[in-house]
């Protein structure tokens, strides 16, 4: 793909952003006219659309540094409560600044620039961190259950089951028994943590979704597209070993070893829904989901660190950069029917 699916998700935030700002500041523009001023002009309203505009842009361009920089991963390795009360701090810090510059380049009708520091600054800084507040609080809140779900939760998308056809890869890393043997359970884990951390780039690069964690195995689930979008699964797996190549040498140094992993793929029909009370979550049933899990235990059995399903293969326009190895028929476990397996390589 010429454009990952994180590079469009990044300039659908930005105009999302840039948007949201203008009317923000075009809204609380009007409202300061009413309760203070007691009427309404349309330069205020032009005035504050521009100046949300500067603030949002200013607050964009922040963000983009402090989520995809250095300080932004060690802020996503921290605690919900931590990362939530750093990213408001360093976020009210810029959105003053913002908030200053907007208004020397936009003059507000009324007040000097003394006026205004002693009053209307501390008011507005007021607003904005709440809102600044709230909005870190939503995306602390969609970094631990996905972006995806939590839109589907408030829309209501799975309220009643749906049926769909998705892609599933099932992940594993390979040898958890001897590596928890060989670091200690805190060691295993520690690894494993790192691990999820660095291919969730990757995932997210390819439009996949992170459906659960299950111990030392990760489920990444796309929608079934096209022909050519559905090879983002394959393009996905490639990019994910390219990136524990490149970090391999952090993992021997801290752990000893370098982590390697199984992968299987297989996509058809499911049926998802909401499921739970205490603690709701989209769940997919079906026999495409067995499948994929079961596609993933055959690697042991034919030696191959990645299959991929005759069935799920027929679906995609295979990328010229992959080679094809067909590497027999099996009868999976739970299946009656024979499942042609594949072999696919980067060249």
């Amino acid at each position: 793909m010429n454009v990952t699916a994180r590079a469009r998700n990044r300039v659908h935030l930005f105009i999302a952003v840039i948007a949201a700002s203008a009317m923000i500041g075009a809204s609380y523009a009007v409202l300061l006219d009413v309760v203070i001023r007691s009427e309404f002009t349309p330069s205020s309203l032009t005035r504050g659309a521009i100046r949300g505009t500067i603030i949002g842009l200013i607050m964009w361009s922040f963000e983009m540094f402090l989520s995809y920089g250095q300080m932004g991963a060690r802020l996503r390795r921290s605690s919900f409560a931590t990362s939530l009360i750093l990213r408001t701090i360093a976020s009210t810090a810029i959105l003053m600044t913002a908030i200053i510059v907007s208004r020397a380049i936009v003059s507000s009708r009324g007040h000097s620039t003394e006026m205004y520091l002693a009053i209307g600054f501390l008011r507005d800084t007021g607003v904005a961190l709440f809102i600044v507040f709230g909005i870190h609080f939503v995306l602390q809140v969609k970094q631990i259950i996905g972006g995806r779900v939590l839109a589907n939760f408030i829309l209501g998308r799975y309220h009643r089951p749906v049926e769909e056809e998705r892609i599933f890869l099932f992940l594993d890393i390979a040898g958890s028994t001897k590596i928890a043997q060989r670091l200690g359970d805190k060691g295993a884990h520690s690894l494993v943590t790192r691990f999820f951390f660095d291919i969730a780039d990757p995932i997210l690069g390819f439009g996949g979704e992170t459906h659960r964690y299950i111990g030392d195995e990760v489920v990444v689930t796309w929608p079934i597209l096209g022909d050519g979008d559905n090879a983002r699964c394959l393009e996905c797996y490639v990019a994910i070993c390219d990136k524990i190549a490149a970090v391999g040498p952090s993992y021997q140094k801290d752990f000893g070893i370098i982590p390697e992993f199984r992968v299987g793929l297989h996509g058809g029909p499911v049926v998802a829904g909401e499921c739970g009370d205490d603690k709701r979550d989209i769940v997919y049933f079906g026999d495409t989901v067995n499948t994929a899990k079961r596609v993933e235990e055959a690697c042991r059995e034919f030696d191959r660190p990645m299959l991929i399903s005759g069935d799920l293969l027929a679906r995609i326009n295979l990328p010229d950069n992959f080679k094809i190895e067909c590497v027999g028929k099996a009868v999976l476990r739970g299946r009656e029917n024979e499942l042609e397996l594949f072999s696919l390589e980067a060249q």
